[in-house]
């Protein structure tokens, strides 16, 4: 159902357990809700679940604004769905940034990388907070920032040298002498909206998954829109940003939900993907199926040649059907495994010439991916694309768990 609003204190903290300043809120929800038909019920934690990323990176879009308009600071560029104020020095920000400098030596130490190890290095290293006043904290603080060369006249010179802005549309230029070198294109080239669009589309929201939602095009939006944008400002572009023949919704909405003061639509599990990208699946598989028949290894040089590598048991005899089929694209499926390439290995260049039951010369695989248990040639489907090798119509493609590869690879972007 939805509900006009949430029941939830928070609670404001100024330093981190490190002992850094680190402004943040603690926001505890109450499951329970009043719903537009008047009814009090449990909140749906799936859905609150699904979008706590986005809400977390809507409430720095929220921050920045409200910082901007009370102080006057203008933002670097947005990265990794955040910024930093423009104009602090690096040695600065990294003196006040222990408890990071704790996870990642944790990490380190480790060996380990990704969300799920960020997730325990956060835990592990983590300490009881500082038994102190923020008073106590602030001077501190001072003393700290004096001794890394950024005193009370640096800190002046930064508020008073920033002048307020107001706020720009997508694609809209932003100009900042301190971060245009490392600013993305989203924020500083002055573009059309579509275009804008396209851009946050293809560099974003597709470059690693084929669909999104309306939480993910809501995070996209809130991170690639200028500092100073407001909340509604970014509601509003979502709502544009669907309307756009651009973003091609793929299931059904659900049925709106009704009250007593009207419907309101429920697209929370609707998910879309880009034109762009549809375009591309389309192209993709008109190769496949449009491409002529090649001539085919015969069957019986085939099973000769793969016959030792079936004595391991370890795969199924697909390559056989794969290399005696004409056409040139073939799906193969074997068991998981460290044998999984072993049947390739018969097929390699080192093989003997085929006798004059076959019309074709020995085909020579190349697999991105595929390893070194096939005996052939193996890099990654990136490397295969960037510096392709030379085919010719006998040659054979071999990509390894093609189903993990992105539609813009398969079709060679």
């Amino acid at each position: 159902m939805a509900t006009g609003g949430l029941v939830a204190p928070q609670f404001r903290h100024r330093s981190s357990r490190a002992g850094d300043p680190h402004l943040h809120w603690h926001v505890l929800v109450a499951n329970m809700a009043q719903g537009i038909d008047g009814r009090w019920s449990a909140l749906d934690g799936t859905a609150i679940y699904a979008a706590k990323r986005t809400a977390r990176v809507l409430f720095q879009t929220a921050l920045r604004k409200e910082l901007g308009e009370r102080l006057g600071v203008v933002w670097g560029p947005v990265r990794n769905d955040s910024a930093e104020i423009a104009g602090v020095p690096r040695r600065v920000l990294r003196e006040f940034s222990q408890r990071r400098e704790q996870m990642e030596e944790w990490l380190q130490a480790n060996g380990r990388s990704g969300p799920a190890a960020a997730d325990e290095a956060m835990l592990t290293t983590r300490m009881a907070k500082p038994d102190t006043t923020f008073e106590a904290l602030t001077i501190e603080w001072h003393q700290r920032a004096v001794a890394a060369g950024f005193g009370p006249h640096d800190l002046d010179a930064l508020l008073t040298g920033h002048s307020r802005g107001r706020e720009r549309a997508p694609g809209e230029s932003q100009h900042d002498a301190s971060s245009d070198r490392d600013a993305s294109p989203l924020e500083t080239n002055a573009v059309g909206f579509d275009d804008w669009l396209d851009q946050l589309l293809e560099q974003r929201l597709t470059a690693n998954e084929s669909t999104f939602d309306r939480f993910a095009l809501a995070q996209a939006v809130a991170a690639a829109m200028p500092p100073g944008t407001s909340i509604e400002h970014v509601e509003q572009t979502v709502d544009r940003c669907l309307a756009s023949p651009l973003v091609v919704p793929i299931n059904a909405a659900r049925a709106p939900m009704h009250g007593p003061n009207g419907s309101v639509a429920d697209d929370r599990a609707r998910t879309y993907t880009s034109r762009r990208l549809l375009e591309i699946e389309a192209r993709f598989l008109g190769q496949i199926t449009g491409q002529r028949e090649t001539t085919p290894l015969g069957a019986s040089i085939v099973e000769r040649s793969w016959r030792p590598a079936r004595r391991s048991g370890s795969t199924k005899p697909t390559p056989c059907a794969c290399c005696a089929n004409p056409t040139p694209y073939r799906s193969w499926s074997a068991v998981p495994g460290p044998a999984r390439p072993t049947p390739w290995a018969p097929y390699a260049p080192s093989t003997s010439t085929p006798d004059g039951t076959c019309s074709a010369s020995p085909r020579r695989p190349r697999g991105p991916g595929t390893g070194d248990g096939a005996g052939i040639t193996s890099r990654t489907i990136a490397s295969f694309l960037r510096h392709p090798p030379r085919l010719t119509p006998t040659s054979v493609v071999v990509i390894d768990e093609a189903g993990m590869a992105g539609t813009r690879d398969l079709a060679g972007r």
